[in-house]
């Protein structure tokens, strides 16, 4: 498969993994092999926010999954997290053709300020009046009286009824740099993650459609070039039954004519609200 050039470094991420009193880590998924250095600093008094005192940094080289996805958990390990305390990190990119760090051009985003939107709270409507111009994570409280915990089931973004996470999107920047008011941990307690039934704009992209167009309030899914042999190969699966060496193991359902790109068919999600 061709990767579009004008996609980012970054295809997923940065995800702050697990915080613990002694060690933070990020997670993140690249286009290109790099060695990623994770930055852990203290967080100044707001409304300024500004970047204080380096805690701790780390570096890891990427493992790679396929041609054009690599990916890495960075750990600031052996450094001291306070309870109840916000900090900042940053992530950093270097070797191959992969340079710079978050904010720089076409690492996460185009420019640094869709970056910035895209990785802060700066200008959501929902967020205090200022906020860190940086990602941040919350440490847990000392008091466990005060311990925020939100909890999921399995994840399965084109599953009936409302998707929980943007709720708790919400609930992130409402508390803006107030690190008691922060969700201090996620169980997401299912154990599906929908291989067997991936969501329609997904699977056609993957495999190569030439668009999959907008469906009430589902935007279209633009084309990209270089994916089309899925695609062929599951047309034909689905017109004329069971082809040898098939390359991927979706299969069409039922005997009936091929599933709609464009439709939402699937049975209710066993995901629940948080």
């Amino acid at each position: 498969m061709t990767v579009p050039s004008s996609l980012p470094l970054v295809f997923c991420g940065p995800i702050v993994r697990r915080v613990d009193p002694t060690s933070a880590t990020v997670f993140v998924a690249l286009k290109a092999d790099c060695t990623v250095t994770l930055t852990v600093f203290a967080v100044g008094p707001g409304p300024g926010f500004a970047r204080g005192a380096t805690v701790g940094t780390a570096s890891r080289t990427t493992v790679r999954l396929a041609d054009r996805l690599h990916v890495v958990a960075v750990t600031v390990a052996g450094v001291t997290l306070q309870p109840g305390t916000l900090y900042g990190y940053d992530l950093s990119f270097s070797g191959g053709a992969s340079a710079g760090s978050l904010f720089d051009a076409d690492v996460v985003a185009a420019d640094a300020a869709t970056a910035r939107k895209a990785l802060t709270y700066q200008g959501h409507p929902q967020a205090p009046g200022t906020v860190p111009a940086f990602p941040t994570f919350a440490t847990p409280p000392a008091d466990p009286n005060r311990l925020r915990i939100f909890h999921g089931s399995c994840r399965k973004p084109h599953g009936e009824g409302y998707d929980a996470f943007p709720a708790l999107d919400s609930v992130i920047a409402t508390a803006g740099a107030d690190p008691l008011l922060r969700p201090h941990q996620l169980v997401l307690g299912g154990d599906q993650i929908y291989a067997d039934d991936v969501a329609d704009p997904l699977i056609a992209l993957v495999h190569g459609h030439p668009a999959v167009p907008a469906s009430g309030s589902d935007p279209e899914v633009p084309a990209y070039l270089g994916v089309a042999r899925g695609s062929a190969w599951r047309r034909r699966r689905c017109r004329s039954g069971p082809a040898p060496s098939p390359p991927t193991r979706r299969t069409c359902r039922g005997s009936g004519p091929p599933r709609s790109s464009g439709t939402r068919s699937s049975p209710p999600a066993r995901r629940t609200a948080t």
